[in-house]
């Protein structure tokens, strides 16, 4: 295989055979994403890199950019490119948070705020409406096109916004394209939410909750 040639070289120089194995995986590592080893692949293969090489230097320059008009951006975090951000300096990002692309934060009202703990994950095209207060807490994971609601207008959309707090635990992790609306009020901690559930009351702490609208399914082991 081409990958384990590429491995072999990589490892040469450096001698002995636990290194050659080594130089191999981390190889296979590199390449195997984006090539199926055979020659006849290279061209898209290096489409693919020239892809993602430029995509991360999209997210470093949106970081770069944003990060000096938001209200705090904590070390190692990112902001994916191509979202929106409304009233930035409203917004408030811990450490090694991860925003994917594409991902749109929004406010109705100038004293809305979004708060995110350290090491939470937003996957792509997810809405966060802070407009009542959303606060998200540590290590969450935020599966992609979710979206949050902080805020209702009754039966008229045309009347003042209703602001309503919003808050997700520690270790929370919603899935794919849910929906949790401003009655949720909070999410314990270590909850899950299957994918394409529709949230419309608060979720006790370690429990696993499905369906529209969102019922508990079980409580969930504390050592899971």
């Amino acid at each position: 295989m081409a990958t384990e040639r590429v491995g072999e070289e990589l490892a040469r120089v450096s001698g002995p055979p636990e290194v050659a194995e080594e130089g191999l995986r981390e190889a296979r590592a590199r390449f195997g994403r984006f090539w199926n080893g055979r020659a006849v692949g290279l061209p898209s293969a290096a489409l693919a890199l020239a892809g993602a090489a430029w995509r991360a230097l999209g997210d470093q320059i949106a970081t770069r950019l944003h990060r000096p008009n938001l209200g705090h951006l904590g070390a190692g975090s990112r902001i994916g490119a191509g979202g929106s951000i409304r009233y930035p300096g409203r917004i408030s990002l811990g450490a090694g948070v991860w925003i994917g692309r594409r991902v749109s934060f929004s406010s109705e009202i100038p004293e809305g705020r979004l708060e995110i703990g350290d090491g939470t994950f937003v996957d792509v095209d997810c809405v966060l409406d802070f407009t009542g207060h959303l606060a998200i807490g540590r290590d969450c994971t935020i599966s992609a096109r979710t979206r949050f609601f902080s805020h209702d207008h009754g039966v008229s959309p045309r009347s003042e916004p209703a602001g309503r707090v919003v808050r997700i635990g520690d270790r929370v992790w919603i899935g794919t394209a849910s929906v949790i609306l401003q009655n949720a009020a909070e999410i314990g901690d270590d909850a899950v939410i299957a994918a394409g559930s529709v949230v419309t009351k608060p979720v006790p702490p370690r429990t696993l909750v499905a369906g529209s609208p969102a019922r508990v399914v079980r409580e969930l082991d504390p050592a899971s």
